[in-house]
């Protein structure tokens, strides 16, 4: 067992040191975290409600509503930990009881409920009483997580295996920050996808040799995604080729026909940050936030707008009509200008409440919230439909 004694020796410190003193002090820490995450499981276990039974839907969502507000998070991080507390006490008591003395570190006992968590009932008592029975107080923590995988991969060899060609996918994630960027996540089997990253690196070799061609005749440049290349008079990097010819290139269907997509999302700009006055976000249906520049350029590139008020202290959208108008061209340039010396051409009257300004892009039509903006403050909103239609690149 770990001590504080053998804890000095195996990391060749002094006793009666500062050094010591420290890390005897944060080995009681640790233990005492691990008793006091058991608590918190034990306090959590009971507001467990069965997920398949639909007629306690209302009471489950009111419980974890509770939870959320009491721990200071969300409503879906809530439900996950209140789940990961009815495994640990009921049916997986024996780790939960190592937890609960400080044998076990609350990270191990975390991960080991999280990696368990696609198991049946059964099998997780039966891997509750192998964790139970390592030596959790001494073991190192990459000696503990290679234990564990090991055991989960038996358990999950047990099972009938899904084939790869089951897991073909292709996902919209976040990439975690809030900077104007998305991922698209493709999941196949490893000969498909090496086969299609083969064919998009071959692809983009192509296009860069292409447009190397072309910015040297001062030719149109092919898969040129905003005009960078022409400008710069340099082609493209291979990354943002890859990028390109995903993104251009028509999608074939083999004569199988496709709707032409036609969807309203709305964009809500502060009228400073259209100005460019001030770099507040917008946000993207009213819950992405979007940066300042990428807003303003939406803003430039939509025909129609739609200004809503907005009050300027909570941001919440005031009960009055949304003026919809076309801005001139003078106007939607001034979207791209950082530091105008004058207000924009064409601007009304500076009004009394906040407009805001939303523009259109993909995928739902629902009017968001809109964020909150700082006090005393006016922004302006533009909405519109849009229509996409795309010709082949080259």
């Amino acid at each position: 067992m770990l001590t504080e004694s053998s804890l000095l020796t195996r990391g060749g410190l002094t006793p009666g040191s500062a050094d010591a003193a420290a890390i005897t002090g944060l080995l009681r820490e640790e233990k005492e975290a691990s008793r006091r995450h058991g608590r918190q499981l034990l306090a959590l276990a009971p507001f467990w409600i069965d997920h398949d039974d639909p007629d306690l839907t209302e009471d489950r969502e009111e419980r974890s509503l509770a939870v959320a507000i009491a721990l200071r998070t969300t409503t879906d991080i809530a439900n996950s930990r209140i789940s990961e507390a009815h495994i640990a006490v009921t049916q997986m008591p024996r780790s939960f009881e190592r937890l609960a003395v400080g044998d076990m570190p609350w990270e191990w006992h975390t991960r080991a409920l999280r990696a368990v968590r696609e198991l049946t009932p059964f099998q997780r008592s039966q891997a509750d009483e192998q964790i139970a029975s390592w030596d959790l107080a001494s073991i190192p923590a990459d000696r503990f997580r290679d234990e564990l995988r090991q055991l989960v991969s038996w358990f999950e060899s047990q099972g009938p295996q899904p084939s790869p060609e089951d897991s073909r996918d292709v996902a919209l994630e976040g990439n975690g920050r809030d900077d104007g960027t998305a991922c698209l996540r493709i999941t196949g089997p490893i000969p498909e996808i090496l086969a299609l990253a083969r064919r998009l690196d071959a692809a983009a070799h192509a296009v860069q040799r292409d447009q190397r061609r072309a910015v040297e005749k001062g030719a149109p440049v092919p898969f040129d995604l905003d005009g960078d290349a022409a400008r710069r008079g340099s082609a493209m990097s291979l990354a943002d080729l890859r990028y390109a010819i995903i993104h251009r290139t028509l999608l074939d269907t083999a004569g199988v026909e496709v709707p032409a997509p036609r969807h309203r999302v709305n964009v809500v700009i502060p009228v400073l940050t259209l100005m460019g006055l001030d770099d507040t976000p917008a946000t993207y249906d009213g819950i992405i936030p979007l940066p300042a520049e990428m807003a303003r350029a939406l803003a430039e590139t939509e025909p129609v707008w739609h200004r809503v008020f907005t009050e300027p202290i909570r941001g919440a959208f005031l009960p009055v009509p949304a003026d919809r108008y076309r801005p001139t061209p003078r106007w939607s340039n001034t979207c791209v200008c950082r530091t105008p010396a004058a207000p924009p051409p064409d601007a009304p009257a500076p009004p009394r409440m906040t407009p805001r300004t939303t523009t259109s892009r993909s995928s739902t039509t629902r009017t968001p919230p809109a964020a909150d903006p700082p006090a005393s403050t006016t922004s302006t909103g533009c909405t519109g439909d849009t229509t996409t239609s795309r010709q082949p690149d080259g």
